[in-house]
């Protein structure tokens, strides 16, 4: 017979941060079958000290991940990133299998036809030096627009994934379209005009929604800023964050999380928002 002695716990898979990047998957599934999400203690400290445990130490999940230099499959997208990204030229260690290598190519054929130039290609690394993703970096013919499509490993297949940004010369004003997997987003500033395109369609329907985004918007009648160079599309990418996380920074913290929520939860808010809500705020 063994005899199991547990001196160490941990509860992290539900906590709020995780339950947030759960919640499109099942928290509607819960909704429907009236069962409400009950086992993310927003104080875990209190509830299991409520059945004699003690915490010695805390390690927040992801923040413990990303100092291990451990990451998700797609963390290293922009919208998830625990830093500020580090560019470097791509070298004699590409980390991109042949495979992956023939979706890059048939990807440039295809922004050939559309007149887009090649600008280069860089290796996107953490703090501490390590590669999470290669880009491959393009501008538009007339340069107004600059973007980076890569490739990422889907089950036994190969997903695209495409961004393209443009600059007004209206200062802080910018333009994303996005092609590719869905991922949680969270609120941005008024400034910041976003839209997404089906993937399916290849590279010219980022192009052609792009284009209509920065029509529709009227944002950008003062002019868009021009990129020439691969240094001057990371430099405009740079800034989009900047003026991005400065509006976050300065927004009251209950206005912001309430603005989060409408961006996730959707058309799903009223229905969900109350319940989530509270799991979020510790």
């Amino acid at each position: 017979m063994v005899n199991w002695a547990v001196s160490r716990w941990s509860a992290a898979v539900n906590a709020p941060a995780s339950t947030l990047r759960r919640v499109n998957a099942w928290l509607l599934l819960l909704a429907r079958a009236d069962a409400p999400f009950k086992v993310a203690p927003a104080d875990p400290k209190v509830v299991f000290g409520q059945t004699g445990w003690r915490m010695r130490e805390f390690h927040a999940m992801f923040k413990a991940g990303h100092r291990l230099g451990g990451y998700f499959r797609m963390a290293w997208l922009p919208r998830a990133a625990l830093d500020e990204q580090r560019y470097q030229p791509l070298g004699a260690d590409d980390p991109r299998s042949p495979r992956s290598l023939l979706f890059y190519e048939a990807g440039s054929r295809e922004l050939g036809t559309l007149d887009f130039v090649v600008l280069g290609e860089v290796t996107e690394q953490n703090s501490i030096g390590k590669t999470v993703g290669v880009t491959r970096w393009i501008a538009a013919p007339d340069r107004t627009a600059c973007g980076w499509f890569a490739v990422l490993p889907a089950g036994r297949g190969m997903t695209p994934v495409r961004f393209l940004f443009s600059e007004s010369l209206t200062p802080g004003t910018f333009f994303i379209t996005h092609s590719g997997p869905t991922s949680v987003r969270v609120a941005q500033p008024p400034t910041i005009h976003r839209t997404e395109a089906p993937f399916e369609h290849g590279l010219a329907a980022p192009a052609v929604r792009h284009r209509e985004l920065i029509d529709s918007s009227g944002a950008a009648r003062d002019g868009l800023r021009t990129v020439e160079s691969l240094d001057e599309a990371i430099a405009l990418l740079r800034r989009l964050r900047v003026a991005a996380r400065g509006w976050r920074l300065a927004q009251p913290a209950d206005e912001l999380l309430t603005a989060d929520l409408r961006v996730i939860l959707g058309q799903r808010f009223d229905q969900l928002a109350r319940d989530l809500r509270p799991l979020l705020e510790s």
